[in-house]
């Protein structure tokens, strides 16, 4: 691309979609160290009760996705989008007055329940409202950089609330941002062609599944992207394990710095997005991808072989999220430039799938393990990072690859 990033102008309607969702993401933040807390507490520190909760995330992936491949694109994509809001919203809040384990794995299973029929459709309308795919790269990296700006305001915030007013603190602001979301949602004109659902022109439920899994398996590409994210998943959810019991377990410090730890996180992710948006333009998205899984994957090793110094852990969380940013980011674009709008929200949820399994399997497994060994966690989380990098060197995943044109799908 010849212009640079900064003169990228994108337009009203990508900037509304992309402040819905990173407010909504911000509010996720409270969540986040909210549930680590309360779980923590009421389990007496078992890390395994907590893989249990976070497990809750991928598992609707996992057990509905299929169905969802059938149905993500005949419905009015901006009505999915609403009732998706609103009922997490409901959702996240009955977690503040209903503190009980049993409630909360069922509330946030449904919650990502919602999820796994939103986030493919958002990021199948995404590059249309973007309206080129220069813009598209950009703004996918802008929503990072919001979406972390919102998250540090979130974690500062959370460390200081609650701690001073409990867990149900982080539930009631994150139901906030649902609503706030669905808003800006609102705000878009409700005529646009993008969010009709094209269900008198779809072929038949079945046959709607079946086409997304043959244009995944004949696209070597595909493949790969849905393959290196679904170890990538791995280690991420196995992360998100980690960090809170190893606040005290391993680095000896409270296990409200896991808020800090957060925060680390979310500055290099903010910091690896805004390199993205004004340096990665012209570099090609394999090697992005390839050196954001090895710098996060080396970052997260390293985290056991560190002194109990806090400030030395957070500067190495931030590298990892420089990474990490350039990773999710990059294979993100990557799929949505290669995907066709005919076929995008069934591979993305596909996608979202194998994603759900690999959360599933690095929440609880990782939370099971680190019982007994959390160090060895550590270097499997690290290792599965620098594989999925790996996997991307070797020149046979970009030889003769099918261009998107070439599949057939026979329905829109």
């Amino acid at each position: 691309m010849s212009e640079s990033s900064h003169r990228i102008i994108l337009t009203p309607m990508a900037r509304r979609l992309m402040l819905g969702q990173s407010l909504s993401k911000t509010g996720d933040t409270f969540t986040q160290v909210a549930m680590a807390v309360f779980v923590l507490k009421i389990s007496h520190g078992n890390p395994a009760a907590l893989g249990l909760v976070l497990a809750m995330i991928y598992a609707p992936r996992l057990i509905m996705g299929w169905a969802a491949m059938g149905w993500i694109d005949r419905w009015n994509k901006r009505r999915l989008l609403l009732i998706a809001d609103g009922a997490r919203a409901l959702l996240v809040l009955s977690i503040a007055f209903i503190h009980n384990l049993p409630w909360t794995l069922a509330a946030v299973f449904l919650v990502y329940l919602f999820q796994m029929f939103y986030q493919p459709t958002v990021r199948a309308i995404h590059p249309m409202l973007a309206g080129s795919k220069e813009a598209n790269r950009v703004s996918v990296a802008r929503q990072e950089q919001w979406s972390q700006g919102g998250a540090i305001i979130a974690y500062i915030s959370a460390g200081i609330l609650i701690l001073r007013f409990g867990a149900s603190v982080g539930f009631v602001f994150d139901s906030l941002s649902y609503i706030v979301s669905a808003l800006f949602i609102l705000s878009l004109p409700s005529t646009l062609p993008l969010w009709q659902g094209a269900a008198d022109r779809m072929s038949p439920y079945v046959e709607q599944i079946r086409e997304g899994f043959q244009y995944a398996r004949s696209h070597r590409l595909v493949i790969v992207l849905t393959t290196i994210s679904f170890t990538a998943m791995i280690g991420a959810a196995g992360s998100g394990i980690l960090l809170a019991p190893a606040m005290e377990r391993l680095w000896h410090q409270p296990t409200a710095h896991y808020a800090w730890a957060l925060l680390a996180l979310s500055v290099g992710v903010m910091i690896g997005s805004r390199l993205l948006e004004v340096k990665g333009q012209n570099i090609e998205l394999r090697f992005l991808v390839i050196a954001g899984f090895f710098l996060t994957g080396v970052s997260i090793a390293a985290l056991v072989v560190i002194s109990n110094q806090l400030w030395v852990i957070l500067i190495i969380l931030a590298i990892s999220g420089v990474g990490n940013a350039m990773f999710s980011t990059s294979v993100m674009v990557w799929l949505q430039q290669t995907l066709p709008i005919e076929v995008r929200g069934r591979v993305m949820t596909l996608r979202s799938i194998t994603m759900g399994l690999g959360g599933v399997i690095g929440s609880y497994g990782i939370g099971a393990l680190i019982v007994h060994s959390m160090r060895l966690g550590f270097f499997i989380v690290g290792a599965l990072m620098v594989i999925s990098g790996a996997v991307l060197l070797v020149p046979w995943f970009f030889e003769h690859v099918d261009s998107p044109e070439s599949a057939v799908v026979t329905s829109i």
